[in-house]
């Protein structure tokens, strides 16, 4: 069990695994409401010098899935930190629209 800091709040990260692979995680608010995350991918950006997780919940709003960033250290994954210029978002949104389209053609394929 991990403490994560997200948007100013303490939180409590569990972090559920298959084979020492992350796909999800838990967090818990200060009033033990209990919150589950898909880890949907983990880039490290060259150009801001920083590692980003994207994940989501798996809510849809106008029918389209909720995702959402954080910049993480993987050496200290007790703090996520907002995504806070366009150009990161940028980066981030292009990283989650090359991986959609490998994701695509692999179903496309078949395998």
């Amino acid at each position: 069990m991990l403490f994560v800091y997200v948007k100013t709040k303490v939180y409590v990260i569990i972090i559920l695994g298959c084979d020492n692979l992350m796909k999800t995680f838990k967090l818990v608010d200060e009033d033990n409401n209990e919150y589950t995350y898909e880890i949907l991918l983990a880039f490290w950006s060259n150009k801001f010098k920083k590692n980003y997780l994207v994940y989501t919940d798996n809510t849809y709003e106008d029918d389209a899935l909720n995702i959402y960033a954080s910049i993480f250290d993987p050496e200290d994954d007790t703090v996520f930190i907002d995504v806070e210029t366009d150009e990161e978002w940028e980066e981030i949104n292009n990283k989650i629209n090359d991986n959609k389209i490998k994701l695509e053609n692999i179903e496309e394929k078949g395998l």
